[in-house]
């Protein structure tokens, strides 16, 4: 009898395991099922911080979608808030937007995805022979200009046209940012700052120049360091039209400020290479 009473207590603690474990495993494979192919965390919205425009919107959501149809181990879905990998979704509008600078994605149980995105500015337009780019602050090549863009663009933003033959890539860091830097403040000069208006087309021999050649509307032109201070050589630039060219201004054939503290000018009256003064 004692025998009969201990095998009936080990298939009483067997058959309890056994129901244990299966209701464990039924359990996890619900949760399973739940979290990888239920709709309950599937990412059914996009937010943009403001400032992205509805176009943008459509282009940046739309690579997103792409990127989320993509399956793990081609039968787990990856549009799942849970599953998905941020750095996927930044990597895939980086490389497919050189407009975007930096991008965060967050997620919003239960359902949606916040994007902040902070977008390039265009702050001058460069051309190397034929082909026209866009220009940050950072010296990056982001977007390149078609013709249309181009023409309207004449009047917004200034144009630094390379002499030299060189192919330039889309995304290339082309322009130190120093550099770029100072083509900005260029770029930037007003009629009103200067007393003089400027035309839109700076030129450069070559990328590793230093300096950067402007012209005016009256056709004489103004050599800059790329190399010293811009808001010095504005200063010396100012002075010296205010204290020597005077009423000869429109008689100038060129000012060069390349010398840090001096300034070289000619005018189309002087056989000689001009004056030199320490300012």
């Amino acid at each position: 009898m004692k025998k009969t009473g201990y095998s009936d207590q080990i298939k009483q603690r067997f058959f309890r395991r056994v129901l244990f474990y299966t209701m464990l495993f039924g359990f996890l494979s619900l949760v399973f099922w739940i979290f990888l192919f239920s709709h309950l965390l599937e990412i059914k919205k996009i937010n943009f911080n403001e400032g992205i425009s509805e176009e943008e919107q459509i282009a940046f959501g739309k690579a997103i979608e792409d990127t989320l149809e993509a399956k793990i181990l081609n039968f787990i879905p990856q549009n799942n808030l849970i599953l998905f990998k941020k750095d996927n979704i930044e990597k895939v509008l980086k490389d497919q937007f050189k407009s975007i600078k930096e991008v965060v994605v967050k997620k919003d149980f239960p359902d949606t995805l916040k994007l902040e995105v902070i977008t390039r500015t265009g702050q001058f337009v460069f051309c190397a022979q034929e082909d026209c780019f866009l220009v940050d602050d950072s010296g990056d090549i982001y977007h390149q200009l078609d013709a249309e863009e181009t023409s309207k663009l004449k009047n917004q933003l200034a144009e630094i046209r390379l002499k030299e033959e060189r192919v330039v890539d889309l995304g290339e860091n082309l322009i130190a940012p120093e550099k770029a830097k100072a083509y900005s403040q260029l770029a930037s000069l007003t009629q009103e700052e200067l007393g003089f208006e400027l035309k839109d087309i700076f030129w450069i021999n070559v990328l590793a120049a230093r300096e950067v050649e402007m012209e005016t509307e009256a056709g004489w032109k103004i050599i800059f360091s790329t190399e010293e201070s811009i808001d010095e050589q504005l200063a010396i630039l100012k002075k010296t039209i205010k204290d020597e060219v005077g009423e000869k201004i429109n008689q100038l054939e060129y000012i060069d400020l390349r010398v840090k503290g001096k300034v070289f000018y000619r005018l189309k009256s002087d056989l000689t290479e001009g004056s030199d003064k320490d300012i």
